[in-house]
């Protein structure tokens, strides 16, 4: 069940939580320097840019598609920034996504990474906090949820844990390609008699310039 749950709300249902597709790494990019990143249909497809507006700090934007898109700001502090050893970093966004249903919401969290000449392994515990509006559904849409929201597919606020973690490979100084999973648990999801998590794996790839 926990599983199903996922499975509806990211893919059949798009555009129902936040944005997968953010920072995979805690090293602040420079000044002046960007970086775009995909996200390779597993299990989205997601894009985002960042840019380094000083050496600890990075601004960006990301789109996904969860069969609907879900856009997002957000930014990055660097508070150990380190080309190798170990980085720390802050995070946090706001996001809006728009079709069957509206979602709105924002993540915080703080990533860590560990850095050796073209390895990295990364680790990114977030926060994340929707609201789900579900007034797009039709009655035949809302008849057809699994789960037992149909007496409350207009509004609800779903809270959720995030751990992002996995591993960045630099083929050189402006390439990179790696792999990870994101583990959700739910924390509190109105209306809904669930809480639990599951394993979502993850592909990416990345060019900085």
């Amino acid at each position: 069940m926990k599983f199903v749950l996922i499975v509806i709300l990211v893919i059949f249902y798009g555009c129902s939580l936040a944005p997968i597709s953010t920072p995979r790494s805690a090293q602040s990019l420079g000044k002046n320097k960007n970086k775009i990143e995909v996200m390779p249909m597993i299990p989205v497809l997601g894009f985002n840019y960042q840019r380094g507006i000083s050496e600890n700090f990075d601004l960006g934007f990301s789109i996904e598609q969860q069969l609907a898109p879900v856009a997002s700001g957000f930014f990055k502090y660097s508070f150990i920034n380190q080309p190798e050893d170990f980085s720390l970093a802050s995070t946090g966004g706001l996001f809006y996504g728009s079709g069957i249903v509206n979602t709105k919401g924002f993540h915080l969290g703080m990533i860590t990474s560990y850095r050796k000449k073209w390895f990295e392994a990364f680790l990114y515990p977030r926060y994340n906090h929707l609201q789900w509006d579900g007034s797009n559904l039709t009655s035949d849409q809302e008849d057809s949820l699994v789960i037992d929201i149909i007496n409350y597919a207009s509004k609800m606020t779903i809270q959720y844990a995030q751990i992002d973690m996995g591993f960045n490979f630099y083929t050189s100084s402006v390439f990179n390609f790696g792999f990870g999973a994101s583990y959700l648990y739910f924390l509190s999801v109105e209306h809904i008699d669930q809480q639990g998590g599951t394993w979502i794996p993850e592909i990416f790839l990345g060019w900085k310039f």
